[in-house]
């Protein structure tokens, strides 16, 4: 769940949760507003209960993709690895 600025609460979804992490599956990754829009719903989320996010990308140039698309948006609290589909 996340805070919202008038004290509502939503829920932001993801994929499961393995131990301590929180798993999101994604398949490509993408820097469109809407995907960005989301990245930051999931980071502020995971910062809000003290979580750690995981990011499971099929391959390296995800990896990658998804690791320049955090540092542009300064976002430390999900970490990405690469897992076959």
């Amino acid at each position: 769940m996340r805070t919202m600025p008038d004290g509502s609460q939503r829920p932001v979804k993801f994929d499961g949760v393995q131990g301590e992490y929180v798993i999101d599956r994604k398949f490509r990754v993408v820097n469109r507003p809407r995907a960005r829009a989301q990245l930051l719903r999931q980071s502020e989320a995971l910062a809000h209960n003290r979580a750690i996010g995981t990011w499971e990308v099929p391959n390296e140039a995800e990896r990658i993709a998804a690791l320049k698309l955090f540092k542009e948006m300064k976002i430390t609290n999900i970490k990405v690895r690469v897992v076959k589909p």
